[in-house]
């Protein structure tokens, strides 16, 4: 790592405030119901577009991210990142917004989380090297989780006081915007070589890119359809679903603290275990009969689902040359968001192929639970032998 202005302390801390911004598109998402009320002459379709816009508009800054950081640099495409997410986010605060101009806004605020979204592991990756990257990694995920949380809250607090006070969540970019201000930048971008143009990955990069998106088409059912089935069997209301899911974001928040360790002790076997352990969790949702089960199921896919793709930033890190680190990281979180949709039609379908009823979604918690049970074993037993110099 280069020497730096600012000591390792503050450097940690205010790379690790990127990750604050994989958040800012959550905080809306209490005040849904009350936008409906806001706008009572627009379908719910339309208003729920408010929330889904962000993620649509995400894809173009991840798929950008990285051509931007190589053609003007990072500083500067975090703070055109910065101005997207204030003004989109801080305007409905001030203006009166028609709903199509909010819809557009909230864009605005996609796309800077989409440029957002790779930054974090890239500038872990550029500032830190071999067992402290994997340690910084981990703690990435967890603030990740845990602003997650707490941005949350906030909206649904700011909510309660008014609907135009809500959209002050975004004055929290201001954190990371002022950590980024005094940062050096990041050593990798003053090493790009100006003669090495196009993509050229290796085999282990685009296989963690499609894993990574392998892994969400079947992990979506728990992140969608858990209150489905607390609420229409009848094992709670919706605030026990609330309560449940939330233990999902804990065991998030907890597997980025222990991931070197769990790094060390599996090594090249962690991939598959993470697997393992995320089909132990869809398991004892598909069975569960009570709400321990659900609680448990949710813990364990969390914590399984966290450690793996701790595990696949922290490969990409390694495996890809740090010129293309950005887009290989863009690209990955581009898949992520486009393969939860294609899931939706998907499992809707073998639904619909096998006579289930719209109500009964434990199908599809058995059809991952075989699926990460399956990939799990196959590479526990044959890990992919990619990083052996470093693990």
């Amino acid at each position: 790592m280069k020497d730096s202005k600012i000591s390792g302390s503050v450097l940690a801390i205010c790379v690790l405030s990127i990750y604050i911004l994989q958040c800012i598109t959550s905080g809306i998402n209490p005040a849904l119901a009350s936008l409906g009320e806001l706008y009572p002459d627009v379908s719910l379709s339309t208003i729920t577009m408010v929330s889904t816009i962000c993620m649509l508009a995400s894809m173009p800054g991840n798929l950008l991210s990285g051509t931007f950081v190589k053609k003007i640099g990072f500083k500067q495409t975090m703070f055109i990142a910065f101005g997207f997410a204030l003004v989109g986010g801080l305007t409905p605060f001030f203006i009166e917004c028609h709903i199509y101009v909010l819809i557009f806004l909230r864009a605005m605020v996609g796309f800077a989380y989409g440029i957002f979204m790779p930054m974090g592991a890239s500038c872990i990756s550029a500032f830190y090297q071999d067992e402290k990257r994997s340690k910084m990694l981990g703690y990435g995920s967890s603030v990740s989780g845990l602003s997650s949380m707490i941005i949350i809250l906030i909206g649904g607090w700011l909510v309660n006081i008014s609907v135009r006070m809500m959209w002050l969540y975004h004055l929290i970019v201001l954190l990371p915007m002022f950590c980024v201000m005094i940062m050096p930048t990041p050593p990798q971008q003053d090493e790009i070589s100006q003669k090495q143009k196009g993509i050229n990955w290796s085999h282990d990069t685009c296989f963690f890119i499609i894993a990574q998106g392998v892994i969400i088409f079947f992990l979506y059912p728990i992140l969608v359809y858990m209150s489905n089935i607390i609420v229409t069997e009848g094992m709670g209301s919706s605030v026990d679903a609330g309560y449940v899911s939330s233990v999902h974001s804990f065991a998030c928040f907890i597997s980025g603290f222990v991931f070197s360790y769990l790094l060390k002790i599996f090594k090249k076997r962690l991939f598959g275990t993470t697997l393992l352990c995320i089909a132990c969790g869809f398991l004892c949702v598909a069975l569960a009969e009570n709400l321990l089960l659900l609680y448990i199921g949710n813990v364990l896919s969390g914590f399984g689902y966290m450690t793996f793709v701790t595990y696949c930033m922290d490969s990409l890190s390694r495996v890809t040359k740090s010129s293309q680190l950005s887009t290989a990281l863009g690209v990955g979180f581009a898949c992520s968001t486009i393969v939860p949709t294609i899931s939706v039609y998907v499992f809707s379908f073998i639904g619909q192929f096998m006579n289930i009823s719209d109500g009964n979604v434990r199908y599809m918690f058995i059809i991952s639970s075989i699926a990460f049970l399956m990939f799990g074993t196959f590479f526990f037993l044959r890990p992919r032998k990619v990083m052996s110099e470093n693990i």
